[in-house]
């Protein structure tokens, strides 16, 4: 699931989430000044739990591929979770099909 903020958030844009799984979420806070800050975070009982956060200065698309990169990496390190590379590309092309079909990176 893909959905997009209607308001802006803290950094002067709108905010993307993404649900890899049922407990996992990205979020992709547009800002002001055209790069992104990234949380990766895990819902826990009645909260969301930062696993890790970073900045890209790269376009929409590299930045969605970049988190994906860096949630496998962290995953890996992680044995109570299982996400393998195949499982890392199949959510890669499903993001970025859904984005390109409805022109979403250019709002």
């Amino acid at each position: 699931m893909i959905t997009k903020s209607t308001q802006k958030n803290k950094y002067g844009g709108y905010t993307w989430e993404f649900k890899l799984d049922s407990l996992h979420h990205i979020f992709i806070n547009e800002t002001d000044n055209g790069s992104f800050v990234v949380d990766f975070k895990e819902w826990k009982l009645f909260t969301y739990k930062t696993h890790f956060s970073f900045v890209s200065n790269n376009n929409f698309k590299t930045t969605i591929s970049d988190t994906l990169n860096r949630i496998h990496e962290y995953l890996l390190s992680n044995t109570k979770y299982n996400f393998s590379n195949q499982q890392k590309e199949q959510k890669l092309i499903e993001l970025l099909e859904y984005i390109s079909y409805y022109n979403l990176d250019e709002n």
